[in-house]
């Protein structure tokens, strides 16, 4: 499957037309009497205003802030009973329930707040740091739910949600992104405490179109760009701590959901006086169905499905428990375009990978001072990839693949924290884990060349075999320890060390880091970061279809991160944000150097193993905001950065040579400027209108030139490739549309909406494929130009019931 096929595959995402969503949902709602809350906001102890405070209709996308003088004043709500939220850093947060407007009243509250003592607990001290999707106050969140849940993206997902935040790079086709030039390996993900591997469906499309984790069923997500603390360990460049939702007492809910990618299920609820809550959701992919009824030639069957259950309760006021399971399966089969029908010969591919992880989690609250969580975990993962390319001049297959692998782990972890004093905090934990897996893979690679006169009219002159079958086994282990001290009211700094051991590598290193959060004033802070980071080779990470049978010792990243949080009085949120990276003892990479999106790159011609002097990744990083629930909300985020690689040397395997360097080139993924802009307009509390439009320097690629070359008494002509990533692509630019509706009922709420992705339909570059074209006698170069996207519509529904 090459990449005609796998653009054939996203694009047939919109064979569903939109008229598939109900007539009457996209009406023009009934006039209702509109409503208005106005008020003021003061200190419970000395009634002075507070100016910037949030307030929030909870369940509706509307709010304020307040102004220099502590009034604020929310409009346009129909007839109903309200709930406010009101926050504000530094303030205990306060719900105001049953607010009862009709008859187009006008309400006045006057609201007190209480200043709450800064836990030393509390304090962000990571600079970089994104918290997502939860529900905090307005200064603090950089992505509410609301903007998650109503952006505009390519499919509705966690990960790909986050890639419009400053630092981060990415492509259409996947749901992995880079984090401030690094791989995107380099990530560590959690979900719940538990670390889960290549989380992803659909992985034959450039790693994962998308995650195995259903935002409608998470609460929170932080992002760490770098300089995290000691607690976290073994990736190089960021930390995706994702959390589940903790259902709300008394609460009982159903949710239904459809769009173009999946249908899916989600119920939550409470049961024994509330000690106990469960959580089940539920995904299964339809893209088979689709193409099915698209007609299309070629047979390309995708299927996937996810669940993720949650169990919890409360064993004591000190204690409790939670069973966590997460399920994700998927099954692809290609069959290309039959070459000879006769024999069924062609291009094929079957795939099927699967993940599962059961964890158990024990929260103890021993005292106000002393809480620490253990958990114990079981995950596999498994993947098997077979097929053949078939090479249509010769009749014969040109490459074929057999990769099965399978990866286990059992696991024991436990995390404490200590409140010496409200200025003093311990920080200590231990990770164990076994770990074992198992590579079965064989791949050939066939040469043929013509048999004048005979049958058939090729035969196979060579055959370049790689067959690999190995099951390492070992242990991990890590520890940290961290101490976060005050030493006077407006500086936090912590310090803290890593350990981590392999012993199926050998590999062992210590991680020295350090941070420190300075509050200039109640709105401003800054934040520094420094340390070390290791990044072991994982037990699942040997490439075996490159010839590695051995484990690479540990890689190495050192950061420094400046980040500047300010927060205006008129309710914009700025952060600036300086990094800087230097990697070094970089195991090897395994790069196709025209970048094609191809079923086996592994085989291809423009194979090659890039081995490093090092690595630099260095750049500043904008943000601004204005999200606090009124009429026109917008985020805008500005990055100008810079990655090179110092490579030492390329080995092309398809010739078998080593060219030297020792010289820096671009990183694949370097991007200079990087602009994102998004506003997001509330008519009233039914309807929204977003608009995400997004710039960014194009990528380096890598060029070809046509040689001309005298052999003996015959003059050959060949296509040779310049040095990789020297040329850089056109900008990239994309304008996206979205219209979301709300339909609120008595026991529930109806969501629909309809989005178009690149609506001007920017002929963005994605790649240049190359060919020798020979025109009676005179040889010239082809240049196929292959693109992203073009314009794509979609459309989505769900139903959320509640008991």
């Amino acid at each position: 499957m090459r990449e005609g096929q796998i653009k054939y595959l996203l694009a047939s995402l919109i064979i569903i037309g939109l008229t598939a969503i109900p007539a009457g949902l996209l009406g023009a709602s009934a006039a209702a009497q509109q409503n208005t809350i106005t008020g003021r906001v003061v200190d419970i102890d000395d009634g002075e205003p507070l100016t910037g405070v949030s307030l929030k209709i909870l369940d509706r996308p509307l709010g304020t802030i307040t102004d220099t003088l502590g009034y604020f004043t929310i409009g346009g709500l129909e007839d109903g009973v309200y709930r406010l939220r009101v926050s504000h850093v530094g303030y205990e947060t306060k719900v105001l329930d049953s607010i009862h407007l009709s008859g187009a009243r006008a309400i006045t509250l006057n609201i007190e707040l209480v200043k709450k003592p800064v836990s030393i607990k509390g304090v962000t001290v990571t600079p970089g740091q994104f918290s997502i999707l939860s529900d905090e106050p307005a200064a603090t969140q950089l992505l509410p739910r609301e903007v998650i849940e109503t952006r505009p993206q390519l499919a509705e997902d966690l990960f790909r949600a986050v890639q419009r935040l400053p630092g981060i790079a990415y492509n259409d086709f996947s749901a992995k992104f880079n984090v401030r030039g690094g791989e995107q390996d380099e990530v560590l993900i959690n979900l719940d405490g538990m670390e889960l591997y290549e989380p992803f469906h659909l992985k034959d499309v450039d790693g994962g179109v998308i995650s195995v984790i259903d935002v409608a069923a998470m609460e929170g997500v932080d992002l760490m760009a770098g300089g995290y603390p000691a607690n976290y360990g073994d990736r190089m460049s960021g930390v995706f701590n994702i959390k589940s939702k903790n259902t709300a007492a008394d609460t009982k809910r159903i949710s239904l959901g459809l769009s173009l990618m999946n249908a899916r299920f989600l119920s939550e609820g409470t049961f024994s006086d509330n000690k106990g809550s469960w959580l089940v959701s539920a995904r299964r992919g339809y893209l088979d169905l689709l193409l099915d009824l698209s007609g299309a030639d070629d047979q390309l069957r995708p299927q996937y499905y996810d669940i993720f259950s949650k169990l919890r309760y409360k064993l004591n006021q000190q204690q409790i428990l939670t069973l966590n399971f997460l399920r994700a399966d998927d099954n692809l089969e290609y069959l290309g375009t039959k070459v000879d029908d006769e024999n069924n010969e062609g291009d094929t591919l079957y795939s099927s990978y699967g993940s599962t992880y059961l964890w158990l989690t024990l929260d103890s609250y021993m005292s106000s001072k002393l809480a620490g969580k253990t958990i114990t975990s079981f995950g596999s993962v498994s993947q098997n990839r077979e097929g053949q390319v078939y090479d249509e001049v010769a009749s014969m297959p040109e490459m074929q693949v057999d990769d099965n692998r399978s990866f286990d782990v059992f696991g024991a972890r436990t995390d404490w924290e200590f409140e010496a004093h409200r200025n003093l905090l311990f920080k200590a934990g231990l990770d164990l884990r076994h770990v074992s897996a198992d590579y079965d893979y064989s791949s050939y690679l066939y040469d043929y060349r013509y048999n004048p006169g005979g049958y058939p009219l090729y035969i196979v002159e060579g055959i370049d075999s790689n067959k690999v079958s190995i099951n390492p086994s070992g242990d991990r282990f890590s520890g940290y320890f961290a101490t976060r001290v005050r030493p006077v009211g407006f500086a936090t700094a912590e310090v803290g060390v890593r350990y981590d051991r392999a012993s199926y590598s050998d590999d062992e290193h210590f991680s020295p880091r350090a941070n420190l959060a300075l509050n200039l004033s109640q709105k401003t802070t800054l934040r520094c970061g420094w340390g070390h980071f290791y990044q072991m080779e994982r037990i699942d990470e040997i490439s075996v279809q490159d010839g590695q049978t051995d484990f690479h010792k540990a890689e190495k990243a050192r950061h420094i991160v400046l980040g500047l949080d300010h927060n205006f009085a008129t309710g914009e949120n700025l952060r600036l944000n300086v990094f800087y990276k230097k990697y070094s003892a970089l195991a090897p990479a395994y790069r196709n150097t025209f970048g094609e999106l191809v079923t086996f790159p592994e085989l291809e011609e423009d194979r090659v193993e890039v081995t490093f002097n090092g690595k630099t990744a260095k750049g500043v990083e904008l943000y601004v905001k204005k999200d606090v629930g009124e009429k026109l909300s917008w985020w805008f985020s500005y990055s100008l950065s810079e990655v090179r690689d110092d490579i030492k040397s390329l080995y092309y395997f398809s010739e078998g040579v080593t060219v030297n360097y020792n010289e820096e080139f671009y990183f694949p993924y370097d991007q200079l400027h990087t602009m994102y802009l998004d506003l997001n307009y509330r008519f009233n509390t039914k309807w929204q209108f977003n608009v995400a439009w997004q710039y960014h320097t194009g990528w380096p690629f890598t060029g070809v030139s046509l040689v001309q070359r005298d052999i003996g008494d015959q003059t050959v002509f060949y296509l040779e490739a310049d040095d990789p990533w020297r040329s850089k692509h056109d900008p990239f630019k994309r304008l996206d549309l979205r219209l979301n509706r709300k339909f609120f009922m008595s026991k529930g709420t109806i969501t629909a909406f309809i989005e178009v992705i690149n609506v001007t339909g920017a002929e963005n570059i994605r790649n240049y494929e190359y060919v020798l074209v020979d025109n009676d006698g005179v040889l010239s170069i082809e240049k196929h130009t292959e693109k992203w996207f073009g314009t794509l519509p979609s459309f989505g529904i769900a139903y959320d019931y509640t008991f």
